[in-house]
């Protein structure tokens, strides 16, 4: 097989974490004995999509990002059929209230002209709308999403990034670059549609949840539908390589009953593909709304044994902003937070780095361990909220903070600095 670069940060070769044949994947989006028809043909159009009969997650050795192999996104077909016409849109995200809030502050005091790609049935812009002021722009694939926009009042536009122009001050994705396989396209539609000061907000799985659902459950996070896996590092890395800047990097705190629950919901889906069990005879029922009441009621018996892995729990949700440099801007933005003379080893109780290099101070809340400047792993639950010091002599990549989910704002010099806090949301499969 061919050599394989890493999408996020261009190594070569992921190691191999799971193989699955088209005919399998078909499966689990569609069961068999749910819709036979529907199944045969979402097995033959996956194998075209792919150009062969299986697909492959590898992790990256470098930045720890899952990609698929075929690195190839589910395309309007593949929703169709997945879909059936019917998809499910969220009425809440902790995303949403999290991006009012940064739409709230002065630099966005200003008639804004905003775009959501993947809006759903518009229950983020309908927030924004609240917020007074801003010229709105949606676009959904799916057109029953469009129409149900259209009757909202926005201007809706059917498709993707690609399908869009004109420029933009605010550029939103909840919950849909993960489904995106050409992120040199991406990043260059970002590039094309934001007006000049503008940012992108972004949000998507955590792909150490994703693992740890995956480990518990044994339910798998199946492409086409999420080809990326993102983390931290490989969303910095990602952006950074594509000429965009990080600035900032929040999480939202973890809630164990949300995870549980969520959890619990994956632990009979599962079940589902296994003949013969009471969850694969719920799967097979074509009503939506019964099948799911079903699975809620098997879901609520599993949940007190996962709430007890509680303290395994990872952020659900990642955020992101991003935006692009001024013209000739140099260097990196002032840092969040300098307000302490207290060393990086002083404050974790280590051992000073070789070298007595000089470090700048930055104050940080933390969701994962920190490394220092020789790499050393430190539990954040001692160390959360205390101030820490970066060696600035050390690679971008060794001075960040390891957070098990992430909540990244990448911004011009305009904007807020660095930040690093907590956070998850959850999404129903």
């Amino acid at each position: 097989m061919a050599a394989v670069r890493c999408p996020a940060c261009g190594e070569l070769d992921g190691r191999l974490l799971h193989r699955q044949t088209a005919a399998d994947a078909a499966h689990h989006f569609v069961p068999r004995q749910r819709d036979p028809e529907r199944h045969a043909d979402l097995a033959v159009h996956l194998a075209a999509l792919w150009g062969r009969d299986f697909v492959e997650v590898r992790i990256c050795e470098a930045c720890n990002f899952g990609y698929a192999v075929p690195w190839v996104g589910g395309d309007a077909r593949f929703y169709e059929l997945v879909h059936s016409g019917d998809p499910h849109y969220p009425g809440d995200r902790w995303e949403f209230g999290h991006t009012i809030e940064v739409l709230k502050r002065p630099e966005f005091k200003r008639p804004l002209r905003l775009l959501e790609v993947g809006a759903g049935h518009g229950a983020f812009l309908d927030r924004v709308r609240r917020l007074g002021r801003h010229e709105i722009v949606a676009a959904d694939y799916d057109a029953g999403a469009v129409d149900r926009l259209r009757k909202k009042g926005y201007e809706a536009i059917p498709g993707s990034l690609a399908d869009i122009s004109g420029t933009f001050d605010v550029v939103c994705l909840f919950q849909t670059v993960e489904h995106m396989a050409d992120l040199d396209a991406v990043f260059g539609h970002f590039r094309r549609l934001l007006a000049p000061g503008g940012s992108v907000f972004v949000s998507v799985p955590n792909g150490e949840a994703t693992a740890l659902q995956e480990e518990i459950t044994g339910f798998w996070d199946t492409p086409p539908n999420h080809v990326g896996r993102w983390n931290p590092i490989a969303m910095k890395r990602a952006s950074e390589r594509r000429g965009f800047r990080a600035v900032a990097v929040e999480t939202e705190p973890v809630h164990a009953g949300q995870v549980a629950w969520q959890l619990a919901v994956y632990s009979v889906n599962a079940r589902s593909y296994t003949a013969g069990t009471v969850e694969n005879r719920i799967n097979a029922i074509e009503n939506r709304p019964a099948r799911g009441v079903l699975r809620r009621v098997l879901a609520a018996t599993q949940f007190p044994r996962l709430l007890m892995m509680r303290r395994r729990f990872r952020p659900l949700t990642c955020w992101a902003q991003l935006c692009l440099p001024a013209p000739g801007a140099a260097g990196s933005p002032r840092t969040a937070g300098c307000v302490s003379t207290t060393p990086f080893h002083d404050a974790l109780g280590a051992e000073p780095p070789r070298g007595g290099r000089r470090s700048r101070h930055v104050a940080m809340r933390l969701s994962g361990p920190v490394l220092d400047h020789e790499g050393l792993e430190f539990e954040h639950g001692r160390e959360k909220g205390r101030r820490l010091s970066i060696d600035e002599n050390r690679p971008a990549h060794a001075r960040e903070a390891l957070t098990t989910s992430l909540v990244l704002r990448l911004s011009c010099p305009a904007a807020p600095p660095i930040e690093a806090t907590s956070g998850a949301a959850g999404f129903e499969p």
